[in-house]
């Protein structure tokens, strides 16, 4: 079967026509050849040969115009008498008259075809008549009626055009023969152009200026005085300008008009509103609010894959929250609750631009890159486990590795440690320049929506603005715990604006859009594993190597990478990077090459930093004082432990402290200085699998565990200082 040849049209070009090509230019066709048209570029005497194809091609772009007979005498003189270019651009009311003319003189012309009447004024005089009938009676009779204008006992034949659903009625009174034989000459002579028997009172009226010059001069200086920075009112600026005009002492001469020295506010109130609307606001707002208001927003956000465009900024929620857990909120009298700290925090959203969904968000109290790159881990995982601990009852299961990510100029976000983060996970970072949230326009209405659909249920609103806000006491109306606004955030995000109809989806939801661009496209690059995200987010800090390991946080890591470093260096000092939001692995650097170290006492996978300080306190205040000795922490308590630790997970991913150096060794050695947790039992980690994104890991897999068993043959001293009042307290792992 032979596929059917498409057939190329060959269209009649006269030499007067006018085509404007893509390209913008003008050009005549004052010929055309078997398989060409012939085209010259008008103002000038460069011709050109297009083929039938390329014109067709040409003609389908919508850049492309045909106008016939443009350059024609008839259609020349047709616009300047007229002054527009086609019927369609006359106003309505002289659009009725044009049509009204048009049908006379049609009407003569076919009475002149017929025999019936020759262009001479008596001629036209006796089929009069006729006309007005043939008028009359043409399709546009339910808008067009006779009506008698009685003159004496005259009768004079007008039609009256009413339109349909207005109130306005035209009444149109049929030519003489002298008018209907002019009207006839310009029809014919501008190439029967029914736009050509415009008439020309559109020019009338007296445009000569009226008033004095000098008067003029001085009311224009005044008006420009409305262009300040004090923001003047009009009736403020005439009144000056009144004072300045009494004490100028322009009067009129004799035979002068006294009008000509007087200006009304109307006038004056005029010229003001002609001033340029940008020019304006400039010199009364500023530049910056004026490029917010009259720039035009053109940009178009392309993204039609999962992760193709990702849009990340911050937001500092308009409500008022108490800095208490929600448990001891219950358990404070109302004297103590009258004491808690009430403040706003900032809220860090990730939004997917193709299918609007929420891909992480995290409230901080301060913006800092440290909360931004645990936003931006946020985004590489699951987080269904967040949503339920929020009471949810749709799964947030929206993982992206982006492509390209848009934010803002915040220092947060241009620091070296956030640039890097990027760097590390292949994500192209664009930032916007500074004061152009039209960039980001997704993300902004975002938090509008925030703000109105859940914001507004609550008291304690900081509202807008401090005009929206008045006299409102938003921190003594605070209402909602730190904890319950991370739940309802949680809450609004995964079980309402991922279920609502979104306008610019097409009426779907955004998690029926996810679900559709799952099946249409692959989502993109795979997210990194627990090992590239410790190496990418996490903190960096030195430990000691001993023969039982790397200490850190009181627990001890270990792998045989190590113990053959141990070996042959005996105690060195190595970079560590720790993982905050998981102590179950750590990465170690022994020369160029990163290695990762199980920890030594099982059970600690997924568990965070915060949230084994919680349990280390806990467990020293369950303790008691004056019993450091017999502070043997069984089973039982470490199972305690890691539930707890797990409660507090959720809201960790959500609000929980962001970690850095500094604030580890804080930690180490305010709370957990004098703990160790020891193991009887002596293995080592066996997964060894290469660390991606710049460091990568060397040496062989782990042996077998009882192939090379780890000697204690000099324990190290616990670090204790003077400043410990508290003895070592050791916690045994029974097996």
């Amino acid at each position: 079967m032979t596929q059917l040849e498409r057939t190329i049209p060959r269209y009649e070009l006269g030499r007067y026509d006018q085509v404007i090509l893509p390209d913008g230019l003008a050009y005549t066709c004052p010929r055309s050849l078997p398989d060409h048209y012939v085209l010259v570029q008008v103002g000038s005497n460069l011709a050109q040969e297009i083929t039938f194809a390329e014109f067709e091609a040409f003609r389908r772009s919508p850049k492309f115009q045909h106008n016939r007979d443009y350059y024609s005498l008839g259609h020349v003189e047709a616009r300047a008498r007229s002054g527009v270019a086609s019927v369609l651009d006359l106003p309505r009311d002289e659009l009725a008259v044009v049509l009204f003319r048009e049908a006379c003189v049609e009407e003569l012309i076919d009475l002149r075809a017929d025999g019936q009447t020759t262009i001479d004024d008596a001629a036209i005089q006796k089929v009069l008549g006729e006309i007005e009938r043939r008028v009359t009676a043409r399709g546009l009779s339910e808008h067009i009626v006779v009506v008698e204008d009685r003159r004496g006992e005259a009768l004079e034949r007008k039609v009256e055009k009413r339109r349909r659903y207005v109130t306005t009625t035209l009444t149109f009174r049929f030519p003489k023969a002298r008018t209907l034989r002019e009207w006839y000459r310009i029809y014919h002579t501008c190439g029967c152009l029914a736009y050509a028997l415009r008439d020309r009172l559109r020019h009338c009226g007296n445009r000569v200026p009226r008033k004095n010059p000098d008067v003029l001069a001085l009311m224009h200086d005044h008006v420009h005085g409305y262009m300040s920075e004090t923001r003047p009112t009009q009736k403020a600026c005439y009144k000056a300008f009144c004072r300045a005009l009494e004490k100028s002492g322009f009067k009129p001469r004799v035979g002068e008009d006294p009008e000509a020295y007087r200006v009304s506010f109307t006038t004056f109130s005029a010229a003001v509103r002609a001033l340029p609307k940008f020019e304006v606001c400039v010199a009364r707002r500023g530049l910056p609010f004026a490029l917010r208001r009259f720039k035009a927003v053109t940009q178009t956000f392309g993204a039609h894959r999962i992760g193709e465009l990702v849009q990340m900024d911050e937001w500092q929620v308009s409500l008022m929250s108490l800095c208490v857990r929600s448990g001891a909120w219950k358990l404070m009298s109302l004297a103590e609750r009258k004491l808690v700290r009430r403040e706003r925090r900032w809220l860090a959203v990730v939004l997917d631009i193709a299918s609007r969904c929420i891909l992480a968000m995290r409230l901080s109290r301060t913006v800092t890159a440290e909360s931004n790159l645990l936003t931006l881990r946020m985004m590489l995982n699951d987080k269904t486990a967040v949503a339920q601990a929020a009471g949810c009852r749709t799964p947030w299961d929206y993982t992206a590795h982006p492509l390209t990510l848009r934010n803002d100029t915040g220092p947060a976000y241009v620091s070296d440690r956030f640039k890097l983060a990027t760097a590390d996970l292949r994500i192209l970072n664009v930032s916007p320049p500074a004061g152009m949230p039209e960039l980001r326009p997704h993300i902004e209405r975002l938090f509008g929506a925030i703000r109105t659909g859940l914001m507004g249920y609550f008291t304690g609103q900081t509202f807008a603005n401090v005009t929206d806000k008045g006299d409102y006491d938003a921190e003594a109306r605070a209402s909602l715990t730190l904890d319950q606004l991370c739940d309802l955030l949680v809450l609004w995000f995964v079980d309402i604006y991922h279920n609502i109809p979104h306008e610019n989806l097409g009426g779907k939801t955004p998690r029926q859009r996810w679900t559709e661009l799952e099946a249409l496209y692959k989502r993109g690059p795979v997210p990194p594993g627990p090992h590239d995200q410790r190496a990418i987010f996490g903190i960096t800090v030195r430990r000691t190597l001993n023969n039982r390991g790397i200490r850190v946080m009181g627990l001890y890591y270990l792998s045989p990478a190590l113990v053959r470093h141990f070996r042959d260096h005996e105690e060195v000092e190595l970079d560590v990077r720790i993982d905050q939001d998981d102590l179950g692995w750590i990465s170690v650097r022994i020369g160029t090459d990163w290695h990762h170290a199980k920890c030594r006492t099982p059970g600690f996978d997924g568990v965070s930093a915060i949230a084994w300080q919680r349990s280390v306190k806990q467990a020293r205040i369950d303790a008691g004082p004056g019993q450091h000795e017999a502070r043997a922490i069984a089973e039982e308590a470490l199972d305690r432990i890691r539930s707890i630790a797990n409660e507090a997970h959720a809201q960790a991913a959500l609000t929980g402290i962001v970690l850095d150096p500094k604030r580890v060794e804080r930690i180490e050695r305010g709370t957990i200085r004098t703990l160790e947790i020891l193991d009887d039992e002596h293995g080592a980690p066996t997964d060894l699998e290469d660390l991606a994104r710049g460091i990568p890991v060397t040496g062989p897999a782990e042996p077998p565990t009882n192939a090379m068993p780890v000697q204690y043959e000099r324990p190290s001293p616990p670090e204790v200082t003077n400043e410990d009042d508290q003895g070592l307290w050791q916690v045994r792992r029974p097996t």
